[in-house]
């Protein structure tokens, strides 16, 4: 494995903010050096090329705590650098890791020390390490066979131990209802079945314990917790158009001007209408309004594309469906037909833009019917004909530039070439043409 020192990892104010923490507590913390380490699995082959890719130099630090991901983890960090490697050259590269070396000065016992590890790391995400990490560190372990929960003569006091030995948090009454209900089907549970049945009733997913009734000082309280959350809303519902449902709200917000067709007329008009406000909590592992998966970006500029030459002429719901033909044809151009004809086009600018543009055109002759809520077409005109005008339209477009593309191709190649060295694209344009980097990780 190789290893390699980055930059600094903390600014000065929060290395100070740290100190500050550490102090208020007792710790005697006088200064903190913290460092990016990096942890290259695989045959890096060309490490210097590697060191410039991560803005990195070989290792020189010395003794002292190392904070990396957790073991048997890998951080989201380390799945994009590892693409990122790849994409640049680095084949042989398995993954590449990142951690902080942290160097205190002061004057601690262990037992400070541990609560220091509070401080300089995340612990429900990270490991510290008083050394730097072996290849075994990150290897990822075998999963662990199907285990079976033995119920024997006492099932109850089979799945109380279960439940404390893989963290369950069953209540009393569910492990009565697995154990019977494990007597009924004749066998013993496994592991993953009481694990299923944990997640599947949790609090989480079910708010048994929120939902529940409850006595306070041996008087049954008319309201479960819920409803005391609820209960604001109930007394002062002003301005609530929506609550509590699926973890969002609606409030009410101002009225102001929209441009909007006018199912009349089919052109459009500014129409005063109101624009409320919406209010979404999740608590799962990802906001709900960032995209957890490539492509989202990638296909809201695709769908801007295939709208752009309607604009003006199709309603919302020929814009709906414009939406929709366009992204399907768009993925099936970036992923099945570059891959088909082997063209260079990192960027997907013809999947994208190309297609969406040809789908939009297109499209625009047959969805402006009224029919589909658009503004019509021209008298005398019919869906057919204006069709044809825009099929046409579309390939007088494309010999164009085909024609234009290969002029300033020719001019390109007499007077710079085309393609850079082999050895300015493995570098990177960023740094050969505009002397910067591409990744600083």
């Amino acid at each position: 494995m190789l290893i390699l020192q980055g930059g600094h990892a903390l600014s000065s104010f929060r290395i100070q903010s740290l100190i500050t923490r550490a102090k208020a507590v007792g710790l005697d913390v006088k200064d903190l050096t913290c460092t990016y380490v990096f942890f290259v699995m695989g045959d890096a082959q060309d490490t210097k090329k590697l060191e410039q890719l991560l803005d990195a130099k070989p290792m020189t630090l010395g003794q002292g705590l190392v904070v990396v991901p957790r073991s048997g983890t890998t951080s989201p960090w380390s799945s994009k650098a590892t693409e990122i490697a790849k994409n640049c050259g680095f084949d042989s590269v398995n993954r590449i890791e990142r951690g902080m070396h942290v160097v205190v000065s002061g004057s601690m016992s262990d037992a400070e020390r541990v609560l220091l590890n509070g401080f300089i790391s995340d612990p429900m995400m990270e490991d510290v390490l008083v050394d730097l990490p072996t290849d075994a560190f990150f290897t990822p372990g075998a999963p662990d066979p199907l285990g079976i929960v033995t119920l024997g003569s006492d099932p109850i006091s089979a799945l109380n131990h279960a439940n404390l030995v893989h963290g369950l948090a069953l209540s009393d009454d569910e492990i009565e209802y697995l154990a019977n209900a494990y007597a009924k089907l004749g066998r013993d549970p496994t592991d993953v079945e009481l694990m299923m049945f944990a997640q599947a009733n949790s609090e989480h997913c079910r708010h048994k314990i929120f939902n529940a009734s409850w006595t306070l000082d041996g008087e049954d309280q008319p309201k479960s917790l819920f409803q005391w959350i609820r209960n604001t809303h109930e007394i002062a519902p002003g301005g609530v158009l929506s609550a509590y449902a699926d973890n969002a709200a609606v409030v009410q917000g101002p009225s102001t001007e929209r441009f909007l067709i006018n199912p009349i007329t089919h052109a459009y008009q500014p129409v005063v209408e109101p624009v409320h406000l919406v209010m979404k909590v999740e608590t799962h592992n990802h906001p709900t309004a960032v995209s957890p998966n490539p492509g989202a970006a990638t296909g809201a500029v695709a769908g801007l594309v295939a709208i752009t030459p309607a604009c003006g002429s199709l309603g919302p719901i020929g814009s709906i469906i414009l939406g929709f033909v366009a992204s399907i044809i768009c993925f099936w151009a970036c992923t099945s037909l570059k891959k088909a004809f082997g063209y260079d086009d990192t960027l997907d600018v013809f999947g994208v833009h190309g297609v969406a543009g040809i789908v939009g055109a297109v499209g625009t002759g047959i969805l402006m019917s009224s029919s589909f809520g658009g503004v019509g077409f021209g008298e005398g005109v019919t869906m057919g004909a204006q069709t044809t005008v825009q099929i046409l339209s579309v390939l007088i477009t494309i010999i164009w530039s085909a024609i234009v593309s290969l002029i300033l191709y020719k001019l390109v190649d007499a007077i710079i070439g085309l393609r850079p060295s082999e050895e300015d694209e493995r570098q990177g344009l960023d740094a050969t043409s505009h002397g910067e980097s591409s990744y600083n990780l």
